[in-house]
C-alpha cells in the first residue's frame, strides 16, 4: 500500500514489498519492536494492529497505523500478508497537543487551588489578629469600668462574667 505525504511519498512498484523494504523504512527507533511484531506473526495465528514510525525518503518521520491479516495454507505455514498502512501522523499530533493541553490545565488548577489556599490562610490570620486585639481592646475597658464600679456586687459579677466570656472567645 502506497505511503503518502504532503511533502514526499513512497510510489508503489518503486520496490518489493518485503520485510527488508518496509523495515527499512521503519524509524531507528521502532525497528526492534516491528520485528518482534514481524517474527510474533509468523509463529502465531493472530493478525496485527501497531502503530510505527515511518521514515520517507525526504527524512520526514510519519506515524502510520498498520493492519496486517496473515494468510496460511492447511499446514499452518505463512503464505501471505495483506494489508493497510494509514498514515495516522495528524491524530497522534493532535493527541499530544491535547496531552500537553491537559497537563497545563492540571498545572494552573493546582496552582489556582495553591492560590486559594494562601488567600484562605491569609484571611484566617487577618480575622484572628482582629478579633484578638479588640478582645484585647475589650478586656482593658472592662478593666477600666471595673475600676470605677467599686465594690457594687451585682456590677462586678457581671463584669466578671463578661471577663470569662472574652477570655473564652
Amino acid at each position: 500500500a502506497p505511503m503518502a505525504s504532503r511533502s514526499s511519498s513512497i510510489c508503489p512498484g518503486a520496490c518489493a514489498p518485503s520485510l527488508q523494504s518496509f523495515l527499512a523504512r521503519v524509524h531507528p527507533d521502532d525497528v526492534e519492536h516491528m520485528t518482534r511484531i514481524a517474527r510474533d506473526i509468523e509463529h502465531s495465528f493472530h493478525n496485527a494492529d501497531e502503530d510505527t514510525r515511518i521514515v520517507l525518503p525526504d527524512g520526514e518521520v510519519r506515524h502510520v497505523h498498520l493492519h496486517i491479516r496473515v494468510a496460511r495454507d492447511d499446514q499452518g505455514r505463512v503464505t501471505g500478508l495483506a494489508g493497510t498502512v494509514q498514515d495516522v501522523t495528524e491524530r497522534k499530533r493532535a493527541e499530544l497537543e491535547l496531552r500537553e493541553a491537559r497537563d497545563r490545565l492540571r498545572e494552573l488548577s493546582s496552582h489556582h487551588e495553591d492560590v486559594l489556599n494562601a488567600e484562605r490562610k491569609r484571611i484566617a490570620m487577618d480575622v484572628h489578629d482582629e478579633v484578638g486585639q479588640m478582645l484585647t481592646a475589650m478586656k482593658l475597658q472592662l478593666d477600666l469600668l471595673q475600676s470605677q464600679l467599686g465594690d457594687a456586687a451585682p456590677a462586678q459579677q457581671a463584669a466578671e462574667g463578661l471577663r470569662g466570656l472574652i477570655e473564652d472567645t
